[in-house]
């Protein structure tokens, strides 16, 4: 086998052995035996597209104030930089560790959660929302009865789009928003119609809760940021307000960037958009998604998440710039994008000022994630940017580690 294949291990023993075996009637301290870890080489071809790919980043990140990226191939972070600033008021740079919130990218970490229960034999993805939830309510009794915990987290609920979202924004606490649900007309039964939902998809919160009968925050951090090393993740307004190492959001204005202060919205539907992560903790929870971290998710929980459960479209503005869709889906908790003839795991969020990308291809056991301050063309252009790049290093890339 070739030495970039392996990692080899050199003891010194030969070296120090004859020191090793001399007999002595004083006392003499025996010299240490020391490993020596050689690692593998790094694929060429992969620290090719890392570079190409930071060069186009340098082009386009100044149209926001703060960004950061992480790429994740196999178990391995290959490539992780903060760019920019994090506030416009003090000048302070962005490092692999600003905390930034995340916003609908927090959706993935509500599914897998799900499916971690799952894993326990807790609950499975076809029980009714009812089961696990007695007192909830919709506007009809058969509604209520066949909605279960997949229709909610493949966002066909049959519930009207963005239902009450306006809610959110209002800091109406979970509890009575999802009371509220119970008033409106179907558009359809479960599973019928994809509709993007943030209060309905925070069902999940509740269902959990009540199985549990922990909270969800704590379920978040005990099941997936602590056994993952998401160190400075966390689900809640005080963590994030309490943490010094942290990015403002801005807004543009004709005058250029404005900060502004970070809200309280969406941690009352912390489903839906309440995490808040570093750089460094979202290639963590990468390792996890492209399933190396098997100890925490199971590969049957990540292929149930990630196989299509209703159609949506592919001529949203988010894809008007990715290379070759073909179709997409809505998941679990996650978008199922065909491009070209890739399987892309992907989601994007946006909330007070902040945007987020996150996307990965299993089959080639790759992952990116891109987190900013701001809403701006530059996280539009980085994940398709990022698989129009890869395209054209696969080959390369793969022969390579194939040798």
């Amino acid at each position: 086998m070739k030495l970039k294949k392996r990692y080899i291990f050199i003891a010194l023993i030969l070296i120090l052995a004859p020191t090793l075996f001399i007999q002595s009637s004083t006392e003499v301290e025996r010299p240490e035996v020391i490993a020596i870890k050689i690692e593998a080489p790094i694929n060429p071809h992969l620290q090719e597209l890392i570079t190409e790919y930071d060069s186009l980043i340098q082009t386009i990140v100044h149209k926001t104030p703060g960004a950061a990226i992480v790429i994740v191939k196999g178990d391995s972070i290959i490539f992780s930089k903060g760019y920019g600033i994090k506030s416009i008021k003090e000048m302070d740079s962005v490092d692999i560790n600003t905390i930034f919130r995340i916003g609908s990218v927090s959706k993935g970490f509500a599914s897998v959660l799900t499916g971690v229960m799952v894993q326990d034999d807790l609950l499975d993805f076809d029980d009714c929302v009812i089961d696990h939830y007695p007192t909830f309510k919709l506007k009809s009794t058969e509604h209520t009865q066949a909605l279960n915990i997949k229709h909610v987290l493949s966002q066909s609920t049959g519930l009207p789009y963005q239902a009450y979202t306006t809610l959110i924004e209002d800091g109406v606490s979970l509890d009575v928003m999802v009371n509220e649900l119970q008033t409106l007309d179907k558009i359809g039964e479960p599973g019928q119609y994809y509709s993007y939902q943030n209060v309905g998809y925070s069902i999940i919160e509740k269902v959990l809760e009540e199985r549990t009968k922990q909270s969800y925050q704590s379920l978040l951090k005990e099941r997936l940021f602590s056994p993952l090393n998401m160190q400075s993740a966390s689900s809640d307004f005080g963590s994030i307000m309490s943490a010094e190492n942290k990015a403002l959001p801005h807004v543009r204005g004709k005058s250029g960037w404005h900060q502004r202060n970070i809200s309280p919205n969406y941690y009352n539907t912390q489903a839906a958009g309440g995490v808040n992560a570093s750089i460094t903790d979202m290639g963590q929870w990468l390792k996890g998604l492209l399933g190396h971290r098997q100890d925490v998710l199971q590969q049957s929980t990540l292929d149930s998440l990630f196989t299509p459960q209703i159609r949506t479209y592919v001529r949203y503005k988010y894809f008007s710039s990715w290379p070759k869709v073909k179709k997409a889906y809505y998941g679990m908790g996650w978008r199922v994008v065909e491009n070209g003839n890739d399987k892309v795991v992907y989601h994007g969020g946006y909330v007070n000022g902040f945007s987020s990308k996150i996307a990965l291809i299993p089959s080639e056991d790759i992952g990116i994630c891109v987190l900013t301050n701001s809403s701006n063309s530059f996280i539009g252009k980085s994940v398709p940017g990022f698989l129009k790049a890869y395209d054209q290093y696969r080959d390369r890339i793969n022969n390579w580690e194939h040798q």
